[in-house]
């Protein structure tokens, strides 16, 4: 692929509406539509990688102790080009979010990120500026987006909106407060009995993307 036709992370949450949510969910969303590959993620830092040919295996000490992720493939690979996340996830340490990669594909084949040795699991943390998308798909993701948000999304979305009109606690400035909201929906999901992880399954991870794009053309 021509990296002219690449555009960066800043670029794809202003184009999704993702760009006045708090940095780490804005990813967060970012990360789920990659999981759910809806649109793909690339980077081209220097990465080394084994085949998956084996299934990962946890591997923990006498003591119940956790030593780490077993791969055993006893090689490796270094790849300098550019790459194609296919697992990862956001980590974020002092509020400063990086994309997890864990696994990723490179000249059409699949690979664990691993030691130099190739025989534990690791993961690679780029900065923002290491990641980079597809500016076609984006913007053929965006329009197609739009058409397909369904009413429970725009029910919530206007139900949010609502609550920012009555209350200056969901409300920034003339625009829902889209972070207030969130911690709302989760306070919810405690009182009800339904936990946090519930809510970032697949299923909800979808709704979780949809909401927040209608939300951000409801605030245009």
């Amino acid at each position: 692929m021509d990296k002219e036709n690449f555009v960066s992370i800043d670029s794809v949450l202003k184009k999704l509406g993702f760009d006045e949510m708090p940095k780490k969910l804005a990813f967060e969303s970012v990360a789920d539509l990659v999981s759910l590959k809806e649109i793909d993620l690339y980077f081209d830092i220097s990465i080394q990688g084994t085949d998956k040919s084996v299934e990962l295996e946890m591997q923990f000490e006498a003591s119940g102790a956790f030593l780490g992720v077993l791969i055993g493939n006893g090689y490796s690979y270094q790849h300098d080009d550019v790459k194609l996340a296919t697992a990862l996830y956001i980590f974020s340490l002092f509020d400063s979010p990086k994309f997890a990669i864990q696994e990723y594909s490179f000249n059409d084949e699949s690979f664990y990120v691993t030691d130099n040795e190739g025989i534990w699991h690791r993961e690679k943390h780029l900065d923002e500026n290491e990641v980079f998308f597809d500016k076609k798909q984006i913007e053929s993701f965006s329009k197609s987006r739009a058409k397909n948000i369904d009413g429970k999304t725009k029910a919530l979305a206007l139900l949010a909106r609502k609550m920012a009109d009555n209350d200056d606690n969901f409300k920034t400035g003339n625009k829902v407060n889209a972070k207030a909201f969130k911690d709302h929906i989760l306070l919810l999901a405690e009182e009800y009995g339904i936990t946090e992880g519930g809510l970032k399954s697949g299923i909800m991870a979808r709704y979780k993307i949809l909401f927040f794009f209608y939300l951000f053309l409801i605030n245009l």
